[in-house]
This record gives C-alpha cells, sequence and structure tokens, in this order.
C-alpha cells in the first residue's frame, strides 16, 4: 500500500458532483456526510427502471431494513422540461437506501457499484483521520450483510466457524 496516494477530499457538504461508471455519468449529491440521489438517478445507476426502484424502496421501508425518515429528503431541483427549467421539490434517498435497492436489483451493475462505494467509504474514512477500532469495523461490515438480507452469526457461531 505504500505509495498508493490518497483520493482527493471529498466535496464539501451541499455540493453537487458527477460519479461516473463507464458510459454512465450520474449528478449526485453530497450533504451531510453522505450522498443523496432521487429515484430516476437510482435507475440509470442501476441500469433498471423507475418502477422498479420504486418497488423496492418501498418494500425496504415497509419490511423495516431502514427509516425513512433518517433516509429520505426533499432537496430541490431544476429539470429541463421542453424548452424551459422548471424547479420542483424532489425525495432523495441516501447512501444506505441506494445501497439497499442495489442488493435487491441483484445486477453485475449493482454489485460493483456496491463494492466500489464500499471502497471509497473506508477511503473517507481514512481521509477525514477518523479512528476506527475493530469493533467499529465490524458494525458496518454487519450493516452491509444485514442490506443484504443474510443473517448476522453470533460471536459464538462466529467462533465455531474459525474451528
Amino acid at each position: 500500500m505504500a505509495g498508493d496516494a490518497l483520493p482527493p477530499p471529498p466535496p464539501e457538504s451541499g455540493q453537487l458532483f458527477i460519479y461516473q461508471d463507464g458510459a454512465t455519468r450520474l449528478q449526485v449529491r453530497l450533504e451531510g456526510q453522505t450522498v443523496w440521489l432521487f429515484q430516476r438517478v437510482i435507475a440509470e445507476l442501476y441500469q433498471v427502471s423507475v418502477k422498479t426502484v420504486n418497488e423496492h424502496l418501498g418494500n425496504i421501508y415497509d419490511e423495516g431494513e431502514l427509516d425513512a425518515e433518517a433516509t429520505v429528503r426533499s432537496f430541490r431541483i431544476v429539470q429541463r422540461e421542453g424548452a424551459r427549467d422548471v424547479p420542483r421539490t424532489v425525495e432523495h434517498y441516501n447512501l444506505d437506501a441506494v445501497l439497499a435497492v442495489g442488493y435487491r436489483v441483484r445486477s453485475a451493475r449493482g454489485t460493483a457499484f456496491r463494492q466500489r462505494a464500499t471502497i471509497r467509504l473506508g477511503e473517507l474514512q481514512a481521509v477525514s483521520r477518523k479512528p476506527m477500532t475493530m469493533s467499529d469495523w465490524i458494525a458496518k461490515l454487519d450493516d452491509f450483510i444485514r442490506i443484504s438480507d443474510r443473517q448476522i452469526l453470533s460471536d459464538r457461531d462466529r467462533a465455531g466457524e474459525m474451528t
């Protein structure tokens, strides 16, 4: 790892930046230590329909996987409609919700984004010089396992697996 340059610091909160993966280029909002995307952008990211994203988000909230109050926020955006720009207030979903949808669509595109997001989150921890204990990392990994609808092993189960 020696000699590897750290990524540039993330944009300041409240800014928009571009996520680009091959031919796909998405405008992403950074606000309050997370990214926020609206349903159309999530659909573009995972290359599925907005209807599919809406259905998965509904199930995520109905099943209690995530709390809508903590993961949904309205932002004002400007959309092009014909020849004019129209401001609208649109619900955006934070990274937790975006990743949860990605686990449910089970596409190659979703897997690639989750892997990149996980790596970036770890690198952001280093850039911000936020100390992380092993229990912090275990909690983060357990969160990712929960999002993928997998069972978290108890300490006894974990010890049994190692023998």
